[in-house]
């Protein structure tokens, strides 16, 4: 239940563009872990390799709201990290 409310809340106050709510990118990572589908981890793989993510407040902020996805995001950090550009 505290994770339904959290999420119901995520876009809450949320910058919009075109009326579609930008959050910020370790929001987002949370979103596509959680999502767990294959999309999103490769999305997640992307974002690390273009050097869209700080990898330490992304584990921040797993830490503080879903400390069971932080080795999921590891993971996928050691997968950037050795697939070729």
């Amino acid at each position: 239940k505290e994770e339904q409310e959290f999420l119901e809340n995520v876009f809450v106050g949320a910058r919009k563009i075109n009326n579609l709510p930008v959050v910020p990118i370790e929001v987002l990572i949370y979103l596509k872990l959680i999502a767990a589908r294959a999309r999103d981890q490769g999305d997640i793989v992307e974002l690390i390799k273009r050097g869209k993510v700080r990898t330490a407040k992304v584990v921040a902020y797993l830490r503080k709201h879903r400390p069971d996805l932080i080795e999921d995001f590891e993971a996928l950090v050691v997968q950037a990290e050795n697939e070729p550009d």
